[in-house]
C-alpha cells in the first residue's frame, strides 16, 4: 500500500549548513539526508518536500535521485528556492502553496485567519521552532516537518494527521 510523506528544509548545497546542524561536513549532511529519505520513503510512495531544497543547482542530482526512487514527488517552493525552473521536470508537481486532504500545505506558516475551513497547516521553514498562539502556547493548527524536528527524516501523513487531530481534541476538551 502506498503512503504519503512530508519533509522540509533539505538545504542541499548549503555550504555553511554545519553551523546550523550537527554534521561534520556539508557532504555528510547531504548524504545523510538523502539516505534517510531513501530508507523511509518507498518506490510506491509520494513525497512532499516543503521548500528550501537547493541552495545551488549543483545539488539537483540529489533531488533527481529522490524523484527516481519514489512514485510521486511534490515540491512546494520555499524562500531559498528562488528559481522554480530547477524543479520542473524533476518533480511531478511544483507549487508555491496548495491544499491536500483538507490541510494547507506551505513552506511558511499561513496566518490563522486564512485557514478557511482547513484542518490545519503543514509547514516547513521553522526548523527547530514552532508556531505559538496568542497566549504563547504551541498552536495545534500547525505541524512543522522541518528535518530538525523529526530526526532528519520524512514524516508519514497519517502520523501528522493523527497528531494534529489529537492536539486539537485536547484543545477543545
Amino acid at each position: 500500500m502506498s503512503k504519503v510523506f512530508f519533509t522540509a528544509d533539505l538545504h542541499f548545497e548549503h555550504k555553511a549548513i554545519c553551523r546550523y546542524r550537527p554534521f561534520n561536513t556539508a557532504e555528510e549532511h547531504h548524504n545523510t539526508i538523502l539516505d534517510n529519505i531513501l530508507s523511509t520513503v518507498g518506490k510506491n510512495d509520494t513525497l512532499w518536500i516543503l521548500g528550501d531544497i537547493l541552495f545551488h543547482p549543483d545539488g539537483l542530482h540529489r533531488l533527481q535521485t529522490i524523484a527516481d526512487n519514489v512514485k510521486v514527488l511534490r515540491v512546494v517552493l520555499g524562500n531559498h528556492d528562488i528559481d522554480s525552473k530547477y524543479f520542473v521536470g524533476v518533480a511531478d508537481h511544483v507549487r508555491a502553496f496548495t491544499s491536500y486532504k483538507h490541510y494547507w500545505i506551505s513552506h511558511c506558516p499561513i496566518h490563522p485567519q486564512e485557514m478557511r475551513g482547513r484542518k490545519g497547516n503543514i509547514i516547513g521553514h521553522l526548523h527547530q521552532n514552532i508556531v505559538k498562539d496568542a497566549q504563547g502556547h504551541p498552536d495545534p493548527q500547525y505541524y512543522c516537518v522541518s528535518l530538525e524536528q523529526h530526526n532528519y527524516k520524512p514524516v508519514e501523513f497519517l502520523t501528522i494527521k493523527d497528531q494534529m487531530e489529537a492536539r486539537l481534541n485536547d484543545l477543545y476538551k
